[in-house]
């Protein structure tokens, strides 16, 4: 008889379920990236001149059904990543220290 493997269910969360982050929200950041548990208020600008994949990303034109309010924030672009949480941390902070190196 052949074996049954049994898959991880689906880990998505609602966004309004997932939590700020504590230390990569900034009131004046322009773009929201939602992990499976995280949700990071950053900069488009830092984003880009970082990292040429979102350079990319944030060049092409967004459509208006990714923008929505969090937190009473409207109208902010949010992009759903479906990179681990914590590697994303990882890479946010890395973006936000570069400068200090």
């Amino acid at each position: 008889m052949d074996e049954v493997q049994i898959l991880p269910q689906n880990t998505f969360i609602p966004l309004s379920d997932r939590k700020r982050h504590p230390n990569l929200w900034f009131e004046d950041g322009n773009i929201f990236l939602a992990t499976n548990i995280s949700i990071f208020l950053v900069h488009r600008g830092l984003l880009s001149m970082n990292s040429p994949v979102f350079a990319d990303m944030l060049s092409m034109p967004q459509p208006e059904t990714v923008e929505i309010a969090i937190d009473g924030l409207p109208g902010i672009p949010v992009v759903e990543l479906s990179d681990d949480d914590g590697k994303i941390t990882h890479l946010m902070r890395f973006c936000y220290n570069a400068r200090c190196i």
